[in-house]
């Protein structure tokens, strides 16, 4: 018998068809899907939180003194920075993003790492 699990939730999720006959490697296909449909739904909440957190970014150019363009995970953004400290294109940063909030970031420093 096939069986089609949904798991509905503001995130409609299809976890995959499975054939149901008692058979161990089935069980264990619908265990790892289910756990990763956990993890999705994880990652979509943990998107929605207000929370701080920090990027790498490469600069990729100086607009002026306090504003750089900004490499991150392969997308560049033009940033300001939060200190007096001036960077050249090349450098490694960190990036706050307040409340995370895409549109709120700014640069605080050169990577110590």
């Amino acid at each position: 018998m096939k069986s089609r699990i949904i798991i509905s939730t503001p995130l409609v999720l299809k976890v995959g068809e499975f054939i149901l006959n008692n058979n161990i490697s089935n069980e264990l296909k619908l265990q790892q899907k289910i756990l990763e449909s956990v993890n999705i739904l994880i990652n979509e909440k943990n998107k929605e939180q207000k929370h701080n957190r920090t990027e790498e970014g490469i600069i990729t150019e100086v607009i002026s003194s306090d504003t750089y363009n900004v490499n991150i995970k392969s997308n560049v953004y033009q940033i300001k920075t939060i200190n007096s400290e001036t960077y050249n294109v090349g450098d490694s940063i960190l990036v706050l993003i307040l409340n995370n909030n895409f549109s709120k970031k700014v640069i605080v420093g050169k990577n110590p790492f």
